[in-house]
């Protein structure tokens, strides 16, 4: 059976293959995957490329596994069990509770950024947000805000590591698009260009950032917004 691939030259199917039995991926799959990402494979690209490699081999590939897939993969090679720690909330609402986890896992980046596995492999901190799947607390109306808080602030993060995966594969020009028209909004919003450039310095790059941060999650909301159901509720899984 021969078939069209993206360049338009026909190709023979010999036969057809999952990576996934009752929607687990196999032992020998997940070894692949371990392979690719150990030679450099980004776990975002890891799909694509065991499907390429299987069409050049006439094996049609008949299902996917998400980054965040590829990525777990990759993380429970090596079974470990880390501890967070103990400390007092900073105050009693929520957001004050909220302020005190970001301010672990700034500590947690910090840490690891300056150690020297983190110096040869730097993460972004986005990543230690994606890490958490599950939250312990009462019933307190003080913690659902707080877990309502925290996985919103997650998404914000999942969103930026789409976003900045998916602006290596856009236009330049559709970049400084989108840019150009979150900036003017930012302008607007401060009163006009006279207001903008009354701005200290320092007032002025902090807008900039948070244009940066709103034009990377712009994208990385599109890219998202591509996945089957069961992908994106899979990248939001969270419980609490």
């Amino acid at each position: 059976m021969a078939k069209e691939d993206s360049y338009g030259c026909g190709r023979e199917i010999h036969t057809h293959q999952t990576m996934k039995k009752k929607n687990v991926i196999t032992p020998e799959m997940c070894m692949c995957i371990m392979d690719l990402v150990e030679e450099g494979a980004s776990p975002e690209k890891v799909n694509n490329i065991i499907h390429s490699v299987g069409k050049s081999l006439g094996i049609e590939v008949t299902d996917d596994i998400s980054g965040r897939t590829a990525r777990r993969v990759v993380d429970t090679n090596e079974k470990m069990t880390l501890f967070l720690g103990i400390s007092l909330a900073p105050g009693h609402t929520s957001e004050e509770q909220l302020q005190g986890w970001v301010d672990t896992i700034d500590g947690m980046h910090n840490t690891y950024a300056a150690s020297p596995t983190g110096q040869k492999n730097p993460l972004d901190k986005c990543n230690f947000y994606l890490k958490v799947i599950r939250m312990l607390t009462d019933h307190a109306a003080d913690q659902k805000k707080l877990f309502a808080l925290f996985w919103a602030l997650k998404e914000k993060m999942e969103h930026e590591v789409w976003g900045e995966q998916a602006l290596k594969g856009i236009a330049p020009d559709d970049v400084v698009r989108i840019a150009l028209d979150y900036s003017t909004a930012a302008v607007q919003a401060a009163g006009g260009a006279i207001a903008w450039d009354a701005l200290p310095d320092k007032d002025q790059a902090a807008h900039n950032a948070e244009v940066t941060i709103a034009i990377i999650t712009h994208f990385g909301q599109e890219d998202f917004d591509k996945l089957t159901s069961e992908q994106k509720a899979e990248v939001d899984f969270c419980i609490w």
